[in-house]
């Protein structure tokens, strides 16, 4: 080999390393703040935890502070339905206030489906069935719910929910 040639391979093994060393550790980050689904399934049973202790400030920190919370209310009589977007603090002011009004509150989740994303994202989709009496009156609501659970400073956190939800 001439001196050229000798030269450039000496940079060229190293730099070939350097660069697989920073591929290895991208896909390590990526890996890292990914949701897997026994992220995702631990997150889901502190999530019905929070639910059923009626604890507002540990369900305002399961939620991300800028997620998208919406919510498509069915009406009866093939009314369109209602379509709300809340902000987090509105999200967890609604549950506290049917918490603080409601009486033998109960839930019921269906099992959930878990779906990885190709943005290290989860989508969890569930069925939560309520019940409660509420000034009086025996009601409850259906929600169909899709949560994405991503990561934010390491935690698990939901960054959009959507539901739809059905009222009796």
């Amino acid at each position: 080999m001439t001196g050229n040639k000798q030269r450039h391979m000496r940079w060229r093994t190293p730099l070939a390393w350097l660069l697989a060393l920073c591929f290895i550790g991208d896909v390590q980050a990526s890996e890292n703040s990914s949701v897997s689904r026994q992220d995702a399934e631990a997150f889901f049973r502190q999530y019905q935890s929070v639910l059923a202790e009626q604890a507002a400030d540990r369900l305002t920190a399961l939620i991300a502070e800028d997620a998208e919370l919406r919510i498509a209310l069915q009406q009866p009589d093939n009314e369109p339905d209602q379509l709300f977007t809340l902000p987090r603090h509105r999200f967890v002011q609604h549950r506290r206030t049917l918490w603080h009004f409601g009486r033998e509150v109960r839930q019921q989740f269906d099992t959930p489906r878990y779906t990885p994303q190709p943005d290290g994202t989860l989508m969890l989709q569930a069925t939560e069935t309520e019940r409660h009496r509420l000034f009086g009156q025996d009601t409850g609501q259906r929600n169909e719910i899709t949560l994405t659970l991503g990561r934010r400073d390491g935690d698990i956190v939901i960054l959009t929910l959507h539901s739809n939800s059905q009222l009796w």
